[in-house]
């Protein structure tokens, strides 16, 4: 097995999205330990900065909003690195970004 067919068969065992899966617009939802004011929207691609507090008092910040595909979700990414934020989760949500869009307008 050569090395291509050995990153494809770690792939599709680790349950990858295929390639198109979000090569347009998708929702994302972002949560990274810490508290980012709103300010830091404009620099994270215009997502939308929410702070909350979980049951023990720890703050996390929950970042939404369209990222228009794989690249940007990675420059998002890289500056939530840059800012040397512990990165929770990373989720893609299935709500249709029509009704998204209008109730963030």
């Amino acid at each position: 097995m050569d090395n291509e067919e050995q990153k494809t068969d770690r792939a599709s065992s680790a349950g990858a999205y295929p390639a198109e899966a979000c090569s347009a617009e998708c929702l994302y939802e972002i949560v990274v330990e810490g508290e980012l004011d709103q300010s830091w929207s404009g620099w994270l691609n215009g997502m939308r900065v929410q702070v909350q507090k979980n049951a023990s008092g720890a703050s996390f910040t929950r970042l939404e909003g369209i990222v228009a595909d794989q690249s940007s979700l990675r420059g998002i990414l890289t500056r939530i690195w840059d800012l040397n934020l512990e990165l929770v989760s990373v989720n893609r949500m299935d709500d249709p970004l029509v009704n998204w869009r209008k109730d963030h307008e």
